[in-house]
């Protein structure tokens, strides 16, 4: 959870094991997930035509249980990214 009953989910069909490194090195506020037999990428829209994996995604789940974001080249380098996503939470919080 990130705030309030929203919920931040990023998630790739990395390992659990190298997603629980880099979201330590990192220091991320939230749990990175793994997907690797592709079910949520599938389900939610997040696999890329013609690769055999799907996009490294995001999405903001609101207190409402719906998605109210979804992110298909979130650049976890990047500070604009983030600024991003934590407009996307405050409009979730509603």
């Amino acid at each position: 959870m990130f705030g309030e009953g929203v919920a931040v989910l990023p998630i790739s069909v990395d390992t659990v094991g190298s997603r629980a490194i880099w979201a330590k090195d990192m220091k991320f506020p939230f749990t990175l997930l793994s997907d690797p037999d592709q079910k949520v990428a599938r389900t939610y829209g997040s696999t890329m035509t013609g690769r055999p994996y799907d996009a490294r995604t995001v999405y903001v789940i609101g207190r409402d249980g719906n998605m109210h974001y979804r992110n298909l080249k979130f650049g976890a380098l990047n500070e604009q990214a983030y600024k991003d996503l934590a407009a996307e939470v405050k409009k979730a919080k509603g």
